[in-house]
């Protein structure tokens, strides 16, 4: 798939997340610092299974996910796998 494609396709199977030209993100917002620890352990298993790693951020109740294929230098359809399946988590 061209960059264009991905991009339109994550646009539309992914509305929660903002897709930008190389990358996309989605912020997810917790009650605890623990639940955010928790949260972010479940992505590092599924990210491991799939060897794919999103990069994360966590600042104390917060924690941005971002997905893009570093090897390729912007979006893949591995991206939108792993972001479908972050948001399919039991959080």
């Amino acid at each position: 798939m061209i960059a264009e494609e991905i991009i339109n396709k994550a646009k539309e199977q992914l509305p929660s997340w903002v897709t930008e030209a190389k990358l996309i993100y989605k912020l997810f917002v917790f009650q605890s610092f623990e639940k955010s620890i928790v949260f972010t352990n479940k992505v590092a298993l599924l990210a491991e299974s799939l060897d794919h790693h999103p990069d994360i951020l966590i600042q104390y109740n917060k924690v941005k996910i971002t997905c893009s294929t570093h090897d390729v230098g912007g979006l893949s359809i591995k991206d939108i796998h792993l972001a479908q399946q972050i948001d399919a988590l039991e959080i």
